[in-house]
């Protein structure tokens, strides 16, 4: 996605929150209204698709779907409108990492990572079950460990050669968007469905002439689906 693309979408989530925003002094001059506090609870599904294929490496580029749980605590700061900060563990991805180019060197990489979202979300006034926008800023905490590193070299007889694990971290900066369905079971507790989106546009990084820890080959896209359960202070 280029820059202008980007930009786009950053433009469109602030079209999207720009109503609520706009009434939200209308709403708290209108109303009594006390800021209530809501937190979740998720399990969720989010597939990561691998970047483009490095041809350093002979092995793919990292990538997949994976189980994680998730929380969030927002703020009702009008009826209609709420900001929140969502964390999600996402599952850990494992496997060969191999890189053949001046150097060749082998490795079992295993990455970790945390989605942290500030989000703006839209609640409809009315409902059982209500489907609730929302989007906002993301961030990717990253790391990366990589074991059994070994390099192999040397012709006709090859020699192996053992070396250390390394270790590395990442955060990315994206936006995104998505929905929460939710449908009441009490005043108190609701079931919710949610559905996720982010894009980090600096998130692959090419290596160059070494095996190191700065990426697995994921891509720059993550889409994230979950149930859970929300608890409202009133």
């Amino acid at each position: 996605m280029s820059k202008r693309a980007l930009r786009a979408a950053s433009w469109l989530i602030v079209a999207v929150l720009a109503g609520p925003l706009s009434v939200a002094g209308q709403d708290a001059a209108a109303s009594s209204h006390t800021r209530r506090v809501f937190v979740g609870a998720s399990l969720s599904s989010t597939t990561r698709p691998a970047g483009e294929q490095d041809y350093h490496y002979i092995t793919p580029m990292f990538g997949g779907t994976t189980a994680g749980i998730g929380g969030t605590v927002g703020v009702l700061l009008t009826p209609r409108f709420s900001a929140a900060v969502e964390i999600s563990r996402l599952g850990t991805l494992s496997g060969p990492f191999n890189f053949d180019h001046f150097l060749r060197e082998y490795a079992t990489a295993t990455e970790t990572e945390t989605l942290v979202g500030l989000l703006a979300r839209v609640h409809p006034m009315k409902g059982r079950v209500r489907v609730e926008p929302l989007g906002g800023v993301f961030f990717s905490f990253e790391g990366i460990v990589l074991t059994d590193r070994r390099s192999i070299g040397g012709y006709p007889n090859e020699t192996v050669t053992p070396l250390p694990d390394a270790s590395g971290a990442n955060v990315f900066t994206g936006v995104g968007g998505g929905t929460d369905v939710v449908a009441d079971l009490t005043p108190h507790l609701a079931v919710t469905v949610s559905f996720r989106f982010a894009y980090f546009p600096h998130r692959f990084t090419y290596q160059s002439a070494v095996l190191d820890a700065k990426s697995v080959g994921i891509g720059n896209r993550t889409f994230q689906a979950g149930v859970g359960l929300r608890w409202t202070f009133r």
